[in-house]
């Protein structure tokens, strides 16, 4: 498969899932950071954007169809490891959504959800209205050498419940 085919297909990827808006989290630490640990910072904000938008029993196996749903790429290890990620969220949550990453302005102002996992960091939430601009962006270093363990895809698979006797 060449490029242009493989890059054809991410975009529409991203185009039959649908995603409503692109996300950059930048940790913006002295030293960098593991793979694992960004993927735990993002499987965590997932966890957070959750239960701020359905309340504490988002991860209930019958609300799994509720959930948002999320991928992140890791880019710039190990010096400047950040995520480039993508996430689904029904209409009526787009504003609550974006309200999530908002910091305020001033010392007694509330931390947005990013900061509060990563107190230096930084990041940008837009609505996805270019998933070519997107792929662009984000993918950009994925495909130079074996990266594939930096794609990580949210919400985890769950058990369905256990049947009653």
């Amino acid at each position: 498969m060449n490029k242009q085919r493989l890059k054809q297909g991410w975009i529409d990827f991203f185009v039959m899932r649908e995603y409503t808006h692109a996300v950059t989290l930048k940790p913006n630490r002295d030293r960098g950071l593991s793979l694992h640990t960004l993927h735990t910072l993002f499987c965590k904000a997932h966890m957070l954007i959750d239960k701020k938008l359905m309340g504490g029993r988002f991860n209930r196996p019958n609300r799994t169809h509720l959930r948002t749903e999320a991928m992140a790429i890791v880019e710039g290890l190990p010096d400047t490891g950040h995520l480039h990620g993508a996430f689904k969220v029904r209409p009526e949550n787009w504003d609550k959504f974006e309200v999530l990453f908002k910091d305020g302005t001033g010392k007694a102002d509330r931390q947005g959800l990013w900061r509060k996992l990563a107190p230096h960091g930084t990041c940008e939430v837009t609505p996805m209205r270019d998933p070519e601009g997107w792929y662009d962006y984000s993918l950009k270093d994925v495909w130079f050498t074996d990266h594939t363990d930096r794609i990580l895809f949210l919400p985890l698979p769950v058990a369905s419940p256990a049947p009653r006797s």
